[in-house]
């Protein structure tokens, strides 16, 4: 119809398809008039190849368009969608499955990641953040988040590698409380929280891959590094965090036990199970402001900006956000530097109780591994082994207290600048830490050492 559906022309003999089809989704085009795209669902006739059709002259004459898409038992299309801002990008959900199309049905490529092989009943497109949400036929509804670098391979040269705009990202608090039941019995799952960095792969011939996150005075935050790579687009995300503290590297058992495991380099990492004490070791999360990523790919760079952008449901001023991020990031080498002393007196440890040849040095490497132990006694929990119910049968050291204090602000707490307790706390707990760095400074004067180095 083109009078409002006043009358209607049939215009199923124009297409040149097998007979008693059903059609199962017209779209029509936004971008040029009389253009219009419809797919064809045949399965009920035995036929299970794909049909998707394009007119550009109102259905007096239609093309073929999806003779690239693999045909098999569940091939056959149920719906198609024109991207809304990119001409010549589009979408078809089949019994099996989504493909894009970025050179207007010319060729089709399998959207996959973690969607399993379902038949895909209906897709809509979210424009204000250029989500695609599908409804599956007994898999419920899923949602890629940003579909904005199928719209840039519509231009791009496909041939090079393509480092694709970023999407501004939202700062926020993702909390669930232990006792929320409400969440735990929905089944669905989140996106990943943070910046979406996609990147576009012509082949698989790449060696070398990292991208690095910078504010705009070039001050590093993050390198990141992709765990596996594929040819097409790439994603890797940044939790809007920088790095985590350092982890301490423990080479000696605790005391009296004997079945602690080590890695293939002689250490373990301290483990805690305390919730309280694991995402204080998280590093903080960037301040709302402009930032840049730079992708190096076999020593080839390209760099996009983007924002951080600040939860707009929160109270706290970004003043206060900035007071919280730079108590962080002096807490955080606080807790580094607590962790390379527990680093360099679980090596001396090590040595102590392993290289020895008299019995004179054995007395004297114990004597000296007991005041090491005295030391690192108050520096973390020396008693934990690994084991869940280790962390619940000692009280906290300086190590665990001072990652709960993190925890309180970089995960359960809010956008506002750290309180007075917390600071004083802090402070107390960086003069305890400095005895002890004290108490180690003049323990390595010992004649002891001197002995040690003859």
């Amino acid at each position: 119809t083109n009078n409002g559906g006043r009358s209607w022309d049939n215009l199923s003999n124009n297409i040149d398809m097998p007979p008693w089809g059903t059609i199962s989704n017209i779209e029509a085009s936004r971008f040029k008039k009389g253009t219009a795209y419809i797919s064809v669902d045949l399965h009920q006739m035995g036929d299970f190849d794909p049909y998707i059709y394009k007119t550009e002259d109102y259905g007096k004459s239609w093309k073929r368009i999806s003779s690239d898409i693999p045909k098999s038992y569940s091939s056959f299309v149920h719906v198609v969608k024109e991207d809304p801002i990119q001409s010549g990008v589009l979408y078809a959900g089949t019994d099996n499955g989504v493909y894009v199309s970025v050179d207007d049905g010319d060729n089709w490529t399998r959207i996959k990641n973690n969607l399993p092989p379902a038949p895909v009943y209906w897709i809509s497109l979210q424009e204000n953040f250029d989500d695609m949400v599908i409804g599956t036929y007994g898999r419920g509804f899923y949602i890629l988040d940003d579909i904005s670098p199928f719209r840039e391979l519509a231009d791009a040269n496909k041939e090079k590698v393509n480092f694709m705009p970023v999407q501004d990202a939202y700062r926020f608090q993702t909390i669930q409380s232990m006792k929320n039941d409400g969440a735990s019995l929905i089944r669905g799952q989140n996106p990943a929280y943070g910046a979406n960095l996609d990147f576009f792969l012509p082949d698989t011939n790449r060696k070398k891959i990292s991208i690095v996150i910078q504010d705009m005075k070039g001050n590093k935050i993050i390198k990141l590094t992709p765990s596996k790579t594929t040819e097409g687009v790439n994603r890797v995300m940044w939790n809007l965090r920088y790095e985590k503290s350092d982890t301490p590297k423990l080479r000696v058992n605790p005391s009296g036990v004997d079945w602690v495991t080590y890695n293939d380099d002689g250490w373990r990492p301290l483990r805690t199970w305390d919730i309280d004490v694991n995402s204080g070791k998280l590093g903080p999360k960037a301040v709302p402001g402009n930032y840049k990523a730079t992708l190096n790919v076999d020593g080839e760079e390209f760099t996009q900006s983007f924002a951080v952008l600040k939860d707009p449901n929160t109270s706290g001023t970004i003043k206060d956000i900035k007071a919280q991020f730079q108590f962080l990031m002096i807490l955080r080498e606080t807790i580094n530097e607590n962790v390379a002393l527990i680093n360099k007196i679980e090596d001396l440890r090590h040595s102590l109780q392993n290289d020895y040849n008299t019995r004179d040095e054995e007395k004297a490497a114990r004597d000296m591994d007991l005041r090491l132990y005295e030391i690192e006694s108050h520096l973390f929990d020396v008693k934990l082994t690994g084991a869940r119910e280790d962390a619940f049968r000692n009280p906290n050291k300086i190590y665990g207290r001072l990652a709960a204090l993190g925890s309180d602000l970089t995960r359960y707490g809010a956008d506002f600048r750290p309180t007075n307790q917390q600071v004083e706390v802090y402070e107390v707990l960086s003069d305890r830490l400095k005895g002890q760095q004290t108490a180690f400074k003049l323990l390595m004067e010992d004649d002891f050492w001197k002995a040690e180095k003859k």
